[in-house]
């Protein structure tokens, strides 16, 4: 099991770009930190963007294999057809940790 709640990243204090941390909602629990030894700044703020991402992207997945279970078992003749609605949701859930990791 996961930390629960969302994550966020930031730079560390100090002029150091290459130092970021992501903490749970608290704001107290440390998940990583992450140093820019071999990584240009850009790497690691995206590094730290896709850790703090995970919870969401975790949700997105398990979602999304429900989602394509409904589909799969329709198409295969044994399910009944899944609601467009709930499909629609996903996808946008999807997006919105995609987003996340990439912003």
């Amino acid at each position: 099991m996961i930390t629960q709640g969302k994550w966020t990243w930031k730079q560390n204090r100090g002029n150091n770009v290459y130092e970021h941390s992501v903490r749970a909602d608290n704001g107290r629990q440390i998940i990583a930190e992450l140093s820019g030894e071999g990584c240009t700044k850009e790497e690691v703020k995206a590094n730290a963007r896709l850790i703090a991402a995970a919870p969401e992207l975790l949700e997105a997945l398990e979602a999304a294999e429900l989602s394509l279970n409904e589909c799969t078992r329709h198409l295969l003749g044994t399910g009944p057809i899944p609601d467009p609605e709930a499909v629609a949701l996903t996808i946008i859930q999807i997006k919105e940790a995609i987003a996340k990791a990439n912003s």
